[in-house]
């Protein structure tokens, strides 16, 4: 999920932050149902190292570019303060 880099708090703008990623980065990741989900997609893999370097170095890239936009990347389920009425949905058509 993206967050805020100062206090955590969600940041709902994956609609916002997915085309300004770098080209080799944006492939891999995607929007989820909500504005401050994301998913990163590794490629195919023979056995689970390469998936694990290829996942490492992909939350290696992101965390690179969500640096200068005063964010961050977490890892949970949900948000641990979501309100849901308050939660966005992304805007990608498979989730409207």
């Amino acid at each position: 999920m993206l967050v805020h880099a100062s206090d955590f708090a969600l940041a709902p703008w994956i609609d916002t932050i997915l085309p300004t990623l770098a080209p080799d980065l944006a492939d891999h990741v995607g929007a989820e149902t909500h504005g401050s989900a994301l998913e990163l997609r590794t490629g195919v893999h023979d056995g689970v190292p390469s998936a694990i370097a290829e996942i490492a170095a992909l939350r290696r890239d992101l965390r690179r570019e969500l640096e200068s936009r005063g964010l961050r990347a977490a890892a949970a389920g949900m948000h641990p303060t979501t309100v849901w009425q308050e939660t966005r949905i992304s805007g990608g058509e498979r989730y409207q």
